[in-house]
Order: structure tokens, then sequence, then C-alpha cells
């Protein structure tokens, strides 16, 4: 899974818990700084910061910051990962794309 995590709040939390009860492995990427902004404006938390908390995370089994805000399937692939992980909110590029049902069209979606 991955996110902008800015400001980190217990929803996050709660999804990254429920994605990791999915898989034997969790990896969650971290937006950078400039993916927030593109599409949500400027972060508040720097992608250290974010990355740092994430990280912390007991569930999380590798993170990794500063990663693109659109996931693509050579994403998932890149990361050795067979689905990408999303809490119900929507997930838009900004070019209006929702990633979730792009990768949910290619069976890749949880």
């Amino acid at each position: 899974m991955d996110g902008a995590f800015d400001l980190v709040h217990c929803g996050h939390f709660n999804a990254i818990r429920q994605a990791g009860l999915l898989s034997d492995k969790l990896i969650v990427g971290v937006c950078s700084d400039e993916g927030i902004l593109s599409v949500k404006g400027p972060p508040i938390l720097t992608s250290e910061e974010r990355y740092r908390i994430i990280k912390s995370c007991k569930f999380v089994s590798e993170c990794y910051k500063d990663q693109a805000y659109d996931v693509t399937e050579t994403t998932l692939d890149k990361f050795e990962c067979r689905y990408y992980a999303h809490g119900d909110d929507p997930c838009y590029n900004a070019e209006g794309v929702d990633m979730c049902d792009y990768l949910n069209k290619l069976g890749r979606f949880k």
C-alpha cells in the first residue's frame, strides 16, 4: 500500500493494520513531497518525518520513502507486490485517474 500519510492519523494505522492481515508481508510506500504537492497541496510533514512514522508501525514489513503518487502495475512489479491495498477513500492522481479502479481492473487491488 502507499499513502501521503500527512498528517498521520488512526485511520491510516487502521488501514495499515487491515492491509497487513491480507498477506505475510506488507510493503508501504510513502509518497514524495512533490507527489503530494501535485495532487493535494503542500505537505505539513516532510517525507522523512512521514517515512519514519510509518516505518515504525509494527504491521509494516518494508517501507520506502519518496515514492511516486501514481501507483502503476510497473510499481507493483518493481517491489514484487501481487496486490495494491488502499483504504475506502478515493485515490485520484493529478490527471483525475482513479488508481484503485485502474488496479482493480487489472485484478491487483485489495
